[in-house]
């Protein structure tokens, strides 16, 4: 069963939610789903037709006759019988008396073209390479007419002159005369002359790369129009004129699996071409057509995409729709026209009318599960029911069809479908079906603590004068002064002592605005402490010299409220790993080794991590220490001196960017 987005399956209104009190509270919004005429050719009809205009009356009914062994590529009908040629076999089968058989086998992969000839007998064009036969029913034979020196045979005619043949590999128009021998009527400068058609005296031919149409009448052929598409695929009479598939692509072969012909995409148009009057489209498709034929009363279309249409003057109504099977030809016959689909390969013919037309509708996209509501169909004779589900297509976990009185006893679901049973002489012109989504809530791809002392900062003076001097570049263990970005910077990631930093990335699945509210509390403790709420950020920066040192834990609570109404909001919570507050700076402690030798130690609560200093006020360097390893909780130092009288400043910073400072002075002075 098809799935269309709910954008392309309907069209969304919002209207007070009072109106359909039986949704859940809990959903953001009440839309309603409104059939449209465009949308409604997307459906099934099973013994009801679907007008351009939207309207579901009764209609023709086809039921499956029988599978068929291998793939249709075109059929005829003789007075008792169905005959299809098929691929890749090669094979001519009979359908007669509701059985199926093998009649005669080609040595060529693939039957092409069909053409009964009066007196019973018919012609049978092959391709791979392109040959045509004539077929004796009653014998059972078929004796070689002529060999067309072609790749493909794609449709004969019988003419009182001889047999008209097209080809493709070359795109001639051939006439093939009783001793076999043939000549070239039409040379369009073509790959495929795709199609044929008589009426009256005149034949018309079709042919692809490019697109023309060109008419035939006393040996004589003459350009009748050109086409922006690629090919004219087939031709069939219509009341008004000729009716034309134009498909904006080609099959270069017809291909076993002729439902590849449905992945194409572009702007295939029905035509018609009225006498004295240039080509006008009737109607554009995105899938190709593939097959055409004149029936009794109209014309049927048949589609790549499994839609058959019948055309009655300007008026066309979809009649069935075999969903992912290509109606691959169309034969008319004495109760109508038989219709061949392809994979899986099957013949539909023509039903008695059933008691009850029935239409489904295609599977619609909620977009997040939802609860229906109120269900209305306009019309007379005329019953609504609907069904839902969380799968993209029906299945055993759907529910099953209710009436439209109990559309909202339904499951939760984001699909759903309707179908309208239509009694004889019932109609439809509209259906409406309110739903409320339910709100789902926002979600936490990541967040983090970062390390201490990292922040995002949009200009360091946001912070207050009096931080400015702490916001540094995050480019070393003892960075320089940072620099004030643009005011339309984005926030850019720095140091700063003391400061702690929460990061996040949430998203929403309604697509709603989400706020993040940040807590935190010590190891230990059941209370949290808020830090701020509702921020519209993905990250939040506190001073962290507040809190006591210790083990702590984040807590990020976001909250859709925003953008639903009051106790619709739906909510995430995430707590994050520990992380660790250390305000504490190391201690130091220098002592003479010597005259010329002085002992720096340096002992922190977790950890040092660099020590530098400087002499008689020159550039900072950083020591190397001789005891203790880099990360430890304490470090010994040696730094030899230079001259009779220095002074000496030392810094030492601990992992948690603690900095303390302590000075020497030479000469008996101390710390």
């Amino acid at each position: 069963m098809k799935r269309l987005r709910l954008g392309q399956v309907v069209l969304l209104t919002f209207v007070a939610s009072a109106c359909y009190g039986s949704l859940s509270a809990a959903a953001t919004q009440t839309r309603i789903l409104l059939s449209s005429s465009q949308d409604l050719w997307s459906g099934y009809p099973e013994g009801a037709t679907v007008t351009s205009d939207g309207v579901l009356t009764p209609g023709p009914a086809f039921r499956k006759a029988l599978d068929l062994p291998s793939l249709p590529l075109c059929a005829a009908s003789t007075a008792d019988a169905l005959w299809v040629g098929t691929g890749t076999g090669g094979n001519l089968l009979e359908v007669k008396g509701g059985k199926v058989r093998v009649a005669h086998h080609f040595e060529e992969h693939l039957v092409t073209a069909l053409a009964v000839l009066p007196g019973g007998d018919f012609l049978v064009g092959t391709s791979g390479p392109a040959k045509v036969y004539r077929y004796d029913p009653a014998a059972g034979k078929a004796a070689l007419v002529a060999d067309l020196k072609a790749d493909y045979c794609w449709a004969l005619l019988s003419d009182a002159s001889g047999i008209l043949a097209a080809t493709g590999g070359p795109g001639h128009l051939l006439l093939v005369k009783a001793d076999g021998s043939t000549g070239v009527i039409l040379d369009p400068k073509a790959a495929h002359v795709r199609c044929l058609l008589k009426q009256g005296g005149t034949v018309w031919a079709g042919t692809s790369t490019p697109a023309a149409l060109f008419r035939i009448k006393d040996g004589k052929a003459f350009l009748e129009a050109s086409f922006k598409q690629d090919e004219v695929a087939a031709l069939a009479v219509a009341d008004e004129g000729i009716l034309m598939a134009l498909n904006a692509k080609v099959q270069t072969s017809p291909s076993p699996a002729p439902a590849q012909a449905s992945s194409v995409s572009g702007d295939s148009v029905l035509a018609l071409l009225e006498p004295g009057h240039p080509p006008r489209p009737l109607k554009s498709f995105a899938t190709p057509i593939l097959a055409l034929a004149s029936l009794p009363g109209a014309c049927a279309a048949g589609l790549g995409d499994g839609r058959l249409f019948l055309i009655r003057g300007e008026r066309m109504a979809l009649a069935a729709h075999w969903e992912d099977a290509p109606v691959a030809a169309i034969a008319p016959g004495a109760e109508g026209g038989s219709v061949l689909t392809a994979e899986p390969p099957a013949l539909y013919l023509p039903a008695n009318a059933p008691a009850k037309g029935t239409y489904v509708s295609p599977v619609a996209d909620f977009g997040s599960p939802s609860l229906l509501g109120r269900a209305e169909v306009e019309g007379r004779s005329a019953a609504l029911f609907l069904r839902a589900g969380n799968s993209t297509k029906p299945g055993p976990f759907w529910s099953g069809w209710v009436p439209a009185a109990s559309a909202p006893s339904l499951p939760l679901a984001q699909y759903g479908q309707w179908k309208v049973e239509l009694e004889t002489g019932g109609e439809c012109r509209g259906v409406s079906v309110a739903y409320g989504p339910q709100n789902r809530p926002p979600f936490f791809k990541e967040a983090s603590v970062h390390a201490p002392g990292e922040v995002l900062v949009k200009m360091p003076s946001q912070l207050g004068d009096h931080l400015v001097r702490e916001v540094h570049e995050k480019d070393s263990v003892f960075p320089a002064l940072a620099e004030s970005t643009a005011s339309d910077a984005s926030p850019q990631l720095y140091y700063l002592q003391g400061f702690r930093m929460v990061a996040w990335k949430v998203e929403d699945p309604d697509g709603d605005e989400v706020r993040v509210s940040v807590q935190v509390r010590p190891g230990g403790s059941a209370s949290w402490l808020t830090l701020a709420e509702r921020v519209k950020d993905s990250f939040y920066d506190f001073d962290a010299r507040i809190l006591p040192d210790g083990v702590y834990r984040a807590r990020l609570t976001a909250d859709d409220g925003a953008s639903n109404p009051e106790g619709g909001a739906q909510r995430a919570v995430l707590d994050l790993p520990d992380f660790v507050v250390d305000n504490t700076p190391p201690k130091v402690v220098i002592s003479a080794l010597s005259p010329a030798s002085l002992r720096i130690v340096v002992t922190d609560n977790t950890s040092v991590q660099a020590v530098r200093v400087s002499v008689d006020g020159n550039p900072w360097q950083v020591l190397a220490p001789v005891s203790g390893a880099p990360g430890s909780a304490c470090m010994e130092f040696r730094l030899d001196l230079h001259s009779a009288s220095p002074w000496v400043a030392v810094q030492a910073v601990d992992s948690y960017r603690n900095e303390a400072s302590a000075a020497w002075v030479g000469q008996g002075g101390g710390r």
